[in-house]
């Protein structure tokens, strides 16, 4: 039986992706902690955890009629980024997939109130789809080389989505890693508030510093969702969370948050935050890496229990 057994709500910002020279060219004196923030969360919590997939709810794949999961066999090309090419350029990266896990998803997601919204993206012209930095990014830090790679399998996010349509996903999502014999690390990737300066305004406001989120009001709210995770308090977050999105535009409309609690247990989740790194802004937008602990029942991975059953067999 497999089960969940941590999850990430972290940011992907493409400056992550720039060398030390580049950042500090960038933004200047003060420089972003959320670079230090994914290494420390990943020594933490993740290097020496037993897992074996990375579950990642992309916030730059958004869709439209239909949830999407990639299930490819591999990840692997160059990737150069159409929105800053200057800071993510000709990037090469390799990953297994788990189409094994995606079936079971779509396979629980037709049990429930999602039935046949959920699909597979493969084979033919499907197989040609590209992949988005928000994957690539925080794979470069919480999967990294050297050393053995965690499968890694992204999911869409629709722009059309409710509340609840990503609490049902959620749900589906854990019913299926139970069903499966994986271990998995839910990654929520993307920012809270997410409105950018002007076009005119961004080269002054290029500082993680907080006081550079798009106005006072985005700020609050960003500071109250960042209190209520800290405090296990979701059941009161879902109940503000049509507030947060109509007032502040979080990135993903919050499907990313979402679906992760929804895994987690929906309004009874009561698992506390822990942050890493400090609230940023990265041109208005709002960032920050937090890490969820979840209780697991024993510390093996897929290869201890093959190990394990081939031993006593």
């Amino acid at each position: 039986m497999g089960e969940i057994v941590g999850a990430t709500l972290c940011a992907h910002v493409p400056r992550l992706m720039m060398s030390d020279e580049e950042k500090k060219a960038y933004m200047g004196s003060k420089v972003s902690t959320l670079d230090k923030a994914l290494e420390q969360m990943r020594e933490d919590q993740i290097k020496d955890l037993a897992f074996d997939t990375f579950l990642i709810f992309d916030t730059h794949w958004p869709t439209t009629t239909n949830f999407y999961i990639d299930s490819r066999e591999w990840h692997g090309g160059f990737y150069t980024s159409d929105e800053v090419p200057e800071m993510i350029h000709d990037y090469e990266f390799l990953y297994l997939g788990d189409p094994e896990l995606a079936q079971l998803i779509v396979e629980e997601a037709d049990q429930g109130p999602l039935k046949g919204r959920v699909r597979k993206t493969e084979g033919g012209k499907l197989g040609l789809m590209t992949r988005h930095y928000p994957t690539l990014v925080t794979m470069r830090y919480l999967n990294p080389d050297p050393g053995p790679k965690k499968l890694v399998l992204p999911m869409s996010i629709a722009y059309t989505s409710s509340i609840q349509n990503e609490l049902d996903y959620g749900e589906a999502i854990a019913r299926a890693v139970k069903r499966s014999n994986r271990r998995v690390v839910l990654v929520a990737t993307g920012g809270l508030s997410h409105k950018f300066h002007s076009f005119d305004t961004i080269p002054s406001r290029t500082s993680p510093d907080a006081a550079n989120i798009y106005d006072l009001e985005h700020l609050a709210a960003d500071v109250e969702v960042l209190w209520l995770l800290e405090h296990g308090m979701h059941e009161e977050l879902l109940r503000k969370a049509e507030t947060f999105r109509e007032k502040s535009s979080p990135e993903g409309n919050f499907a990313h948050y979402l679906r992760m609690v929804g895994a987690l247990g929906g309004y009874d989740c009561e698992i506390k935050a822990i942050q890493y790194g400090e609230y940023e802004s990265a041109i208005g937008t709002g960032q920050v890496v937090l890490w969820f602990p979840v209780q697991r029942t024993d510390n093996k991975t897929i290869e201890d229990k093959e190990v394990h059953d081939a031993t006593n067999s």
